[in-house]
């Protein structure tokens, strides 16, 4: 195969978790609200239910280390706590202190650009 690990900016656990972590960062108390009525919606449209949709069952059966990156801001740290915990595979976690969703390789450009390729050299 030609994957060697998956590098992961800003993930969820599942779907629902991560609309209602964007849902909260983008409307505040009004968040939980707006997540709600978009997973309705999504799951309307889809025709599923996307609590099904859970990144946790999918890491119990990887066969791949994992980089985790995310700012600090976003509060995901108990998130990758469960995620490394699901995956049978080397799990690392990346914080980048003072950044908010997706925002890290701009605020933060040489942490997460040296974690990464450390990251690549010791797997790839």
């Amino acid at each position: 195969t030609c994957i060697k690990g998956i590098i992961s900016d800003a993930p969820s656990t599942g779907a629902v978790a991560f609309f209602n972590n964007v849902s909260r960062e983008v409307f505040g108390r009004n968040g939980d609200k707006v997540a709600a009525y978009a997973i309705e919606d999504l799951n309307k449209y889809t025709g599923r239910d996307i609590k099904n949709f859970n990144a946790l069952k999918t890491v119990k059966n990887s066969v791949f280390p994992i980089l985790l990156s995310a700012g600090s801001m976003e509060g995901l740290e108990d998130m990758f706590i469960e995620i490394k915990k699901s995956n049978p595979c080397d799990t690392e976690i990346l914080i980048l202190d003072g950044c908010n969703h997706g925002n890290g390789m701009y605020k933060q450009t040489e942490v997460y650009q040296t974690k990464i390729k450390e990251f690549i050299n010791k797997y790839f």
